[in-house]
């Protein structure tokens, strides 16, 4: 083979060898020989998984009864009525709800007027603390927020505003997220925190700020509600049995999954209540 002939296969693998490479014929030609290119750079390492703390999770008695104050500012306990969760937990469905409206967004821009107005701004602010805090990603953010009714502020309800809680008190956006309601009577203090529980799934959830579900809601199994990051951190749906907690200083303790080691799965060592219980 003469010169002319090697050189021009040369130059045919070289252009080959540059289109396999995404390189633009032109830039090849002037280009050193494909064995010589750079390598491309190395994309940097994943961010470490998240992974739930682990607490001590030191079930106890939990009873709250309202507190009046005389105007000498002494404090009496009212013994009628009393909301009790009694150590062994309280069990039952915990349906979705609708969003409540935090304090930086009430500050800035006021209540909603429509169950809609502002709603995909604050669905973003949350989607960014799971990707940032806990690993997620946009197509995990979907799955948060799939459904329709998980896409709108909690209506008004006793003269109040849209997207406010039944204690008028807007939560902070981590506390709206990992935030949970039941028909506590009297109402408990917001910012309380219980464990929340699902097989062998834990989370630590704020209450206090509403009140509910309905009645009919309750006629169906329900003792409570959640938010849609608390049903997907759990692992659980609409159907699925929960068990909610208090634990010995789990006010100290961080909102969000936890790891639970000390409790065994809650389906088998304290089974539902019956009604009435």
């Amino acid at each position: 083979m003469n010169g002319s002939v090697k050189n021009s296969s040369r130059g045919v693998a070289r252009n080959i060898a540059c289109g396999l490479a995404g390189l633009a014929l032109a830039a090849c030609a002037t280009s050193v020989p494909p064995a010589d290119l750079p390598k491309p750079p190395t994309p940097a390492p994943a961010s470490e998984p998240f992974s739930p703390p682990e607490v001590a999770c030191v079930p106890k008695d939990y009873v709250w009864q309202r507190r009046v104050k005389d105007k000498k500012g002494k404090v009496t306990v009212v013994a009628k009525p009393r909301f009790f969760i009694p150590k062994k937990g309280l069990a039952g469905r915990f349906p979705v709800e609708s969003h409540l409206l935090t304090a930086d967004e009430q500050a800035e821009s006021g209540w909603p007027k429509s169950k809609g107005e502002g709603i995909d701004e604050h669905v973003r602010a949350s989607c960014a603390v799971l990707k940032a805090k806990y690993g997620l990603t946009d197509e995990d953010c979907e799955d948060v927020y799939k459904n329709s009714w998980e896409r709108v502020w909690t209506p008004a309800e006793g003269g109040g505003q849209i997207g406010q809680g039944s204690k008028g008190i807007p939560p902070h956006l981590e506390e709206e997220m990992f935030s949970f309601n039941m028909r506590w009577i009297p109402p408990v203090p917001p910012g309380t925190k219980f464990l929340l529980s699902h097989g062998d799934r834990h989370v630590i959830v704020s209450g206090g700020y509403e009140f509910g579900p309905g009645k009919k809601i309750v006629a169906k199994g329900a003792i409570g509600g959640v938010q849609p990051e608390v049903e997907y951190f759990l692992g659980a749906k609409t159907s699925s049995t929960i068990r909610v907690r208090s634990l010995e200083n789990i006010q100290e303790m961080p909102l969000g999954p936890v790891v639970c080691e000390a409790l065994a799965r809650p389906e088998t060592q304290n089974p539902a209540p019956k009604s009435g219980e």
